[in-house]
């Protein structure tokens, strides 16, 4: 559980530092100096760019997402509204996507954190394909149609060899700045973060299958020869550790020391989770479920609030798999 709870706070940490630099400079390209010998004919037609001034690009992914708004008012063009609208919202969704997977990751199950890895990558690959695919044919589709003919029109095709867009993409490649780099460090982070957390349940759910823990196999060993009856704690904080179950004593499992006599901290255990004693006239041991996520014996779960007569042997899981007992 610490494990994850260090992966929880990277994951929050990097979320929230890329949330924050949406007001990082991601781009500056001066666009007259890019048309060369050009630039005076050119720069009434990029003047009327939203966010460009004197020919010039300088804004941060805050500033990129308010410019392309006013770009509605400026387009006579269908398929440059409807790149304009696919652009609003992938510019936006990877800061959503990231407010989630920070709240993700406190959740800190192995499907929380898988989420959390898709969210990075998807964010990462929306950024990726927004500054280098969508970015550059907007800007050409804005340009092109503030150019009007002639002259003018012949200059921009002999100087670009009809091919704008992909003189764009050099440029802005060119031009990023600090805070997209910085943005796509802080995904990976998160990206990181969230596998880890996610091998760690595989992990966890491999021992719970071997019921491998070191030390405390021996003392599960000793237990079962002599015939004695207990608890084998597989997974959680206290994997491995052996606790013998007398005649007539009832053990209650949870997360609340005033109320359980073994605690077990998982994220789904209750504080009062479940009552475990044996019956030694059935030769079973008797599970009462109280708690709110449920207890399953060997994956089928108990009926709450009832005493349910399980087989030595029978493993219980409180909640989910990352918190398990194995009956002796």
């Amino acid at each position: 559980m610490k494990k994850r709870t260090i992966c929880s706070g990277i994951i929050a940490a990097a979320g929230v530092l890329f949330l924050l630099a949406v007001m990082l400079d991601v781009l500056t390209i001066d666009l007259a100096d890019a048309a060369g010998a050009f630039a005076d004919q050119l720069e009434n037609a990029l003047d009327k760019i939203p966010g460009v001034e004197n020919g010039s690009i300088s804004c941060s992914s805050y500033g990129m997402i308010k410019n392309i708004w006013k770009i509605k008012e400026s387009s006579g063009s269908e398929e440059l509204d409807r790149v304009r609208v696919y652009f609003q919202i992938t510019m936006v969704l990877p800061y959503i996507l990231t407010a989630c997977a920070v709240f993700l990751g406190f959740a800190r199950r192995r499907w929380s954190y898988g989420l959390c890895a898709l969210s990075a990558l998807v964010s990462g690959g929306f950024l990726a394909a927004n500054c280098f695919v969508v970015f550059p044919k907007v800007l050409t589709e804005m340009i092109e149609a503030n150019l009007n003919g002639g002259l003018v029109q012949l200059i921009y095709d002999g100087m670009t060899g009809g091919n704008m867009e992909q003189l764009l993409r050099k440029i802005i490649f060119q031009g990023m700045e600090i805070g997209y780099w910085v943005s796509l460090a802080l995904l990976a982070v998160l990206f990181a973060a969230s596998l880890a957390g996610l091998c760690m349940g595989k992990e966890k759910a491999s021992r719970a299958d071997t019921g491998k823990s070191g030390a405390g196999e021996k003392d599960r060993d000793d237990l079962r020869k002599s015939g004695q009856t207990g608890i084998y704690c597989m997974t959680g904080e206290y994997a491995g550790t052996c606790v013998p179950l007398k005649e007539g004593e009832t053990i209650v499992v949870g997360r609340d020391a005033g109320l359980s006599h073994l605690i077990i901290l998982g994220q789904a255990v209750s504080r009062r989770h479940c009552g475990i004693c044996y019956d030694p006239a059935a030769g079973e041991y008797l599970v009462e479920d109280y708690s709110l996520n449920g207890t399953f014996a060997d994956g089928v779960r108990l009926t709450p609030n009832q005493a349910s007569g399980v087989p030595r042997g029978t493993v219980l899981s409180l909640g989910d798999t990352d918190s398990q007992l194995r009956l002796l």
